[in-house]
């Protein structure tokens, strides 16, 4: 139910245009979550969320020369209370 109210609640935004992005100080890119930790990285994963997003932010820093944030950390209230 909560899936399907905020599909037709939540106001969805398009994706920003390098050409857009005029005045700005740089590209901030929000964390959104991450997997357990892998044997082969010793540490956890991205989320497709995350993964996404980082993508996206650098190439979008790549198309206007801007500095990245990034930022991350552990979410309020998650059940196992891991790093993002």
């Amino acid at each position: 139910m909560a899936i399907a109210l905020s599909d037709h609640l939540l106001k969805n935004y398009s994706t920003v245009e390098a050409s857009e992005l005029k005045d700005l100080q740089a590209i901030v890119i929000l964390g959104g979550g991450s997997y357990d930790s892998r044997d082969e990285y010793k540490s956890a994963e991205l989320s497709e969320s995350s993964h996404g997003r980082l993508r996206y932010g650098l190439w979008l820093s790549q198309q206007t020369q801007l500095p990245v944030l990034f930022s991350g950390g552990m979410g309020h209230g998650a059940p196992n209370q891991k790093m993002a």
